[in-house]
């Protein structure tokens, strides 16, 4: 799993990667969580701060082998070299072509990075799975706005429609006061809603 950041127990995360593999996207989202390099300290100043980036973990068959046909074992297949590199470079633009990815890398969160992830799960949890949490249903998106700007994260329209599709990622955001403050103002709105679920632990 090189390159997933995880934050939950092997007990949660391996039905979470059975979940993902077998579904259409089959790739996990994750919050990446680095320090600023020496490079760009060195050219722009500041400090070592915590740098967040949104990624998604790909579970998708690359493609840098060749599938054994027939050679299905508890559910899973054998694999063997293909014949030249010039094989396989065909097979892997080909699955490029086909399989372009239905969203793109976020990138490095500006400005507040915590609130900015915070905003995002909270606009994707009333836009994808609101009664889970104790939201309403079907709130709209005028609704959506309005409640964000209450919270202090204001909300533009453009902004629902970049999260339109996308799931929210649990355990994500970092304990810092604004977070949580943010947080429990929310919950004094839907009082059933688990604040747990969104902090990130260990941090």
């Amino acid at each position: 799993m090189t390159g997933y950041q995880r934050n939950e127990s092997m007990e949660k995360l391996i039905p979470k990667f059975i979940s993902y593999f077998n579904s259409e996207a089959k790739s996990i989202p994750f919050i990446q969580f680095s320090l600023r390099s020496a490079k760009d300290i060195f050219l722009y100043g500041g400090h070592s701060t915590v740098k967040l980036n949104e990624r998604w973990f790909n579970l998708r068959y690359d493609h840098r082998r060749e599938i054994v046909k027939n050679s299905v074992k508890n559910s899973y297949h054998f694999s063997k070299p293909y014949r030249n590199l010039q094989e396989c470079k065909m097979y892997r633009e080909l699955a490029e072509m086909i399989n372009k990815p239905k969203h793109n890398s976020i990138g490095s969160l500006k400005g507040d990075a915590y609130l900015s992830i915070l905003k995002r799960m909270l606009v994707r949890i009333c836009m994808t799975d609101p009664l889970t949490f104790g939201v309403k249903e079907n709130l709209s998106r005028v609704e959506i706005i309005r409640l964000m700007n209450t919270l202090g994260l204001k909300t533009l329209p453009n902004f629902l429609s970049k999260q339109r599709g996308l799931k929210p990622i649990y355990n994500s955001i970092p304990p810092s006061p604004q977070v949580l403050s943010k947080l429990i103002k929310f919950k004094q709105i839907f009082t059933d809603f688990p604040i747990e679920l969104l902090i990130r632990s260990g941090v």
